[in-house]
């Protein structure tokens, strides 16, 4: 486990950007994507002065590997620790090219990481928040990989996006064991793909399940209509795309409430949805998206703010930047 200090006057904050998806020709100077992220993280960084910056995948696609190394660079330069999960375009050429990419990230003076069991993917560790010696937060990081086949209703073989393993909600299990023993209630889980408890949640907290409605702006979400009453108080964001899980049940939400250290869910993947919903005594959290790289709604565009409080609580908010 890797372990981080807090102040123990101060809430920790972590600032969470994510799906940059900048392709090598818009990492020029000038580009108009190359600058919306550079303009982005640089004021985020400047406002929110977070002791940890985390990425929720999908820098670029794989096969770019100088848009890896020139991202890493950037944010090596803050001199604050760093860290990411890898997204399902960081596993397009497999999961041997991304551990080498992240051997090449782990040269940077401030890249905090650990490759995890080989045989889960990578990147499944766990970085420990520390007040006056004790761990009183952890963040569990899981690798979410790229596509599986699976068999649709009709009996066709297609490929659908990948989902936490069976073997990685066994190794999740070992860590909630091992965090119990040592005195820390209080956790949070942070992966790329959405696990399928975002559908269900929204079925029983967005008033518009099946639409995604434009018209409703990220300030009208604010105790808005757009949630179930009993909600509206717990919820935020907009949603205009739907949750590109696995298909079925993956059964993560399940073993989060059976464990029931895990209160935060924090993925990325949908570009344009940036809600945060309480459900069952889960937040769910989709990081709101960093810069113009592939499709997105400029209205949404900035970073997630997570601040550990003394108690190992957490408190979230988006950080919008205008571009």
């Amino acid at each position: 486990m890797i372990v981080l200090n807090k102040k123990t006057d101060e809430n920790f904050k972590i600032l969470h950007v994510t799906d940059l998806h900048i392709l090598p020709n818009e990492w020029k100077e000038g580009h108009e994507v190359r600058n919306s992220v550079i303009k982005t993280v640089n004021e985020l960084v400047d406002r929110v002065k977070p002791d940890l910056i985390t990425h929720g995948g999908d820098f670029s696609s794989a096969k770019y590997p100088e848009c890896y190394t020139k991202f890493a660079s950037f944010l090596d330069s803050f001199g604050i620790p760093w860290t990411t999960v890898w997204g399902n375009h960081d596993n397009d050429c497999g999961e041997k090219v991304t551990r080498d990419y992240a051997e090449q990230f782990m040269e940077c003076k401030n890249f905090v990481y650990e490759h995890g069991p080989e045989a889960l993917g990578n990147g499944n560790f766990v970085i420990g928040i520390r007040q006056n010696g004790k761990i009183i937060h952890s963040l569990i990081m899981m690798d979410s990989h790229n596509r599986l086949e699976y068999t649709d209703n009709k009996g066709d073989t297609i490929k659908v996006y990948a989902k936490l393993t069976d073997e990685q909600l066994a190794w999740y299990g070992e860590r909630m064991d091992e965090l119990e023993k040592a005195g820390c209630k209080e956790s949070t889980l942070m992966c790329h793909i959405p696990i399928y408890g975002f559908k269900y949640a929204f079925v029983k907290v967005y008033n518009y399940m099946y639409d995604y409605p434009k018209n409703i702006k990220y300030k009208d979400s604010i105790h808005g209509e757009c949630w179930y009453e009993g909600y509206r108080n717990d919820a935020f964001g907009v949603r205009y795309e739907g949750e590109c899980s696995y298909p079925e049940d993956d059964g993560v939400f399940r073993i989060l409430k059976d464990y029931g250290s895990t209160k935060l869910v924090v993925c990325g993947h949908d570009h344009v949805n940036c809600t945060c919903v309480k459900y069952d005594g889960i937040t769910l959290l989709y990081g709101l998206k960093t810069g113009r790289g592939s499709y997105c709604d400029e209205s949404l565009n900035g970073g997630s703010v997570i601040e550990i409080d003394g108690d190992g609580k957490t408190h979230v908010r988006h950080e919008f930047v205008e571009l």
